[in-house]
């Protein structure tokens, strides 16, 4: 008979699946115990951080605790759940479970269940005893009371907390379910923006960049390339769809060569809905962070610094109308230096610019037109042809004409590299109809139309969409080919003239480019318009062109006979002269307007006796002058001699410096007389000059009158201002400087005193050959006058006698 009793079995198989509903209970408990408390606290770490930083978890922080959290719960789970269930529960665990609580089945229950793990062979030479026993163990567990080996209260605390727990977090849930969204897109869907749908404000940050006050973004990895040098100044703006935030601080950190530095600044709002801040003259490069309520932006934006497009050099390179003559010159492009640049009218030209960096286009504006060049605003580099765009503003209150160039003809305005570009222009005179003319037919091409003395603002942008930060200035003016210019005088003739002069004129004629033409141009009292009479040379197109027949005849000379004009006759002659301008011109222009009148040849012999006479009384006073300062000479002898006696007796110094002083000023005076008369007497010469070539223009001169002039006056007058003068002055010079110092003067002033013998003799010559002719026109002038008063006595004679009959008639 076997010692297996079902009963103890039975009871035994019970306390084991109720050993283990409690510990999958318990275990479960605790797993979700410790599944709330992670979730507590990532959710906790999670807002706490937002309200730290106001941004989201880093994305590897919240993969890391949900590789923990999985791991714990995991791990949890294994050792309090699974672990515990399979683990073998033997009988005799139960059976000393059962004897330890209850104590009355004093240790027949333990010793039953080890008498039925016995073999049955084992069991049969048992004792009735122990059967016995086993009998007695299974009338008594029968009436045993299971629960009692439980510990409830430890199970129902650890159910009360995970249930309180889990309905918190359901309830949690319920009633924040966007709460619950936002964690489970943390942590389980690993969304990085995961706290966007929740936050309670939503910026956006904008760049306000110049010229212009253009808008422009950042790009998709937050960074925008801004002007060395120029203000900064950012766009902060909150969704109408969201709070505004009461304020926005921008978080600015400066990378320099010398070190890091950080700013924090309140941005201002301008609006409702709108704030912004400046960072002023941003030269390195910048990391900006801006937080707002609830919002920051996530990664600090980036601000590169770059250079801003500007112009290296402008050349122009020029075709200049062909009748200036300058085809050597547009082989060299004209530099510009400076704001401003002078080209001839009508000059075609490219304007070429040399750029620091590759350029995307370019502006270039004045008050007559716009022209913009480059690709369209959102095209990216050769997706999109260039364009050019003319924008043709007309009068006042009238809407500008917007013209397209064709783009054949605008193609290769940007060099391959584009660091230069290159525009063809026309300085016209009437570049600002032509421009009226584009508009009007809405189609243009080039060279482009350009008004002279317009002021151009150029403006480029680069590949990043940065423009110039200050356009660059120029103005091109245009020069007028203006008329000719002409510097006339007329030489050896005066007002009055014979019928057989001929009138010399000297001068010159300029012109900006090219005189083409020069004429006389003349008129008599009996007409009105000018007559033409050609020149013996022709200006051939030179700027500078000199009035003069040969290098021997520096002058033009007008023939009067061949206009057989009488005495009494007036003649008006003047220069006329044209430039070369084939476009605007000719231009033409008159000189000084010259009147003579015809007399007969014995006025002009008398008007030139008169001359003369003048002449001769202005070198009688001249010989004068001389002969006064021979006399202050033999003073200053004597004064010499006076302070040579002092010297030697050995005077006081009072006295030489007083006697010095004499002769010094002596001395000064004589020279500075010499010096005067020197000058009249080189005009003398000069005016007898002129008298001569008024003899020989108005033909009345002969080889008698000419010789008189050449070897008694002027020969005389030549040797006075060229040799005698310069050894008189000579002399007195160093009578000064002997003077001076202290030395005895006495030998320069007596060669001084032979100098001015010779010249005085000199003009003794010259005065008795003037006074020899004076003679013949003093007799010419009583026996005129005579005559004069004969025709007089004629005249009252004749009236008288006319008188007398009227009387007897009567």
């Amino acid at each position: 008979m076997s010692l297996f009793n079902p009963e103890i079995q039975r009871v035994l198989d019970g306390l084991r699946q109720r050993i283990r509903r409690y510990l999958l209970i318990e275990g479960v408990s605790r797993v979700l115990i410790l599944l709330a408390i992670l979730f507590v606290v990532s959710f906790v770490i999670d807002v706490a951080w937002f309200r730290i930083t106001r941004l989201e978890l880093p994305g590897w922080f919240r993969r890391g605790f949900l590789i923990v959290m999985v791991a714990t719960l995991a791990g949890t789970l294994i050792s309090w759940v699974v672990l515990r269930l399979t683990q073998r529960i033997r009988g005799k665990a139960l059976a000393l479970v059962l004897e330890r609580r209850f104590k009355h089945l004093n240790d027949r229950l333990i010793t039953a269940v080890e008498l039925a793990d016995e073999p049955e062979d084992a069991q049969s030479i048992k004792s009735a005893m122990a059967r016995r026993t086993v009998m007695d163990a299974g009338e008594q567990i029968r009436a045993l009371d299971l629960d009692q080996v439980f510990d409830n209260r430890r199970l129902r605390r650890v159910i009360v907390i995970a249930s309180m727990l889990v309905a918190g977090i359901v309830g949690f849930g319920l009633i924040n379910a966007a709460g619950m969204q936002r964690w489970a897109n943390a942590y389980l869907l690993g969304k990085d923006d995961y706290w966007d749908p929740f936050r309670k404000n939503s910026l956006t940050v904008r760049i306000l960049a110049q010229p212009g006050d253009r808008v422009r973004e950042f790009s998709a990895d937050g960074v925008y390339r801004h002007p060395r040098g120029s203000d900064l100044t950012l766009i902060i703006e909150s969704s109408e769809a969201a709070d505004s935030p009461d304020s926005v601080t921008v978080y600015s950190t400066c990378y320099a060569s010398t070190g890091t530095r950080s700013d924090e600044g309140r941005a201002a709002r301008v609006r409702e809905h709108e704030y912004r801040h400046t960072i002023q003259r941003v030269t390195d490069n910048h990391e900006v962070l801006v937080m707002g309520g609830d919002f920051r932006n996530r990664t600090p934006l980036k601000i590169e610094v770059v250079d801003p497009p500007r112009i290296a050099e402008v050349r122009l390179e020029c075709d200049y109308p062909d009748y200036i003559g300058r085809d050597e010159e547009e082989d060299k492009p004209v530099v510009v230096q400076g704001a401003q640049v002078i080209l001839p009218m009508e000059t075609r030209f490219h304007f070429v610019g040399s750029v620091n960096k590759p350029l995307r286009g370019f502006q270039i504006r004045s008050p007559a037109m716009d022209l913009e060049f480059g690709l369209p605003a959102d095209a990216e580099i050769g997706d999109a042809p260039l364009t050019a765009t003319l924008v043709i503003r007309g009068e006042e209150g009238t809407p500008a004409t917007v013209v397209e160039l064709p783009v054949e003809q605008t193609k290769d305005w940007f060099s391959s590299d584009r660091l230069s570009f290159s525009v063809p222009f026309h300085l016209g005179l009437g570049s600002t109809e032509a421009l009226a003319a584009v508009a009007a037919s809405e189609s243009g091409s080039v060279p482009i139309p350009l008004p002279p003395d317009l002021p151009l603002q150029i403006t480029l942008e680069d590949d990043d969409e940065i423009f110039s930060q200050e356009p660059s200035r120029l103005t091109i003016r245009g020069k007028l080919d203006q008329p000719p210019v002409i510097e006339t005088q007329r030489t050896g003739v005066s007002g009055s003239i014979t019928r057989m002069a001929t009138v010399p004129i000297t001068g010159k004629v300029t012109d900006d480019y090219g005189v083409a033409l020069t004429e006389f141009a003349f008129r008599t009292e009996a007409e009105t318009e000018l007559a033409q009479s050609q020149m013996s040379r022709s200006p051939e197109g030179t700027t500078e062109f000199v009035l003069q027949a040969s290098e021997e005849e520096r002058y033009e000379k007008f023939d009067v006979l061949p206009l057989e004009l009488q005495v009494g006759n007036t003649l008006t002659l003047t220069v006329i002269a044209e430039d070369g301008d084939n476009i605007n011109g000719p231009h033409r222009s008159q000189g000084e307007m010259y009147e003579f009148v015809i007399v007969p040849p014995e006025e002009i012999l008398a008007l030139l006796a008169d001359k003369e006479l003048n002449l001769r009384q202005r070198l009688e006073q001249i010989e004068r002058d001389l002969q006064a300062v021979q006399v202050m000479l033999l003073d200053a002898r004597g004064q010499v001699a006076d302070r040579e006696g002092v010297i030697a007796q050995g005077g006081s110094a009072v006295d030489i410096d007083r006697l010095s002083g004499l002769i010094e000023s002596v001395q000064e005076r004589t020279i500075s007389d010499v010096h005067q008369n020197h000058t009249e007497t080189r005009t003398i010469e000069l005016l007898m000059q002129e008298i001569r070539a008024e003899m020989i223009n108005n033909r009345i001169d002969s080889a008698e009158m000419l010789d008189r002039i050449d070897r008694g006056i002027l020969a005389h007058l030549q040797v006075i201002n060229e040799q005698d003068f310069p050894e008189v002055d000579q002399a007195l010079a160093l009578f000064g400087l002997q003077n001076q110092s202290r030395a005895n003067p006495t030998e320069h002033i007596d060669v001084a005193d032979l100098a001015l013998d010779r010249l005085l003799q000199r003009i003794a010559i010259v005065l008795a050959e003037m006074r020899r002719r004076e003679s013949f026109n003093e007799l010419r002038d009583v026996l005129a006058r005579m005559l004069e008063r004969q025709r007089a006595i004629l005249e009252e004679t004749r009236d008288e006698q006319t008188r007398d009959l009227f009387e007897s008639t009567e």
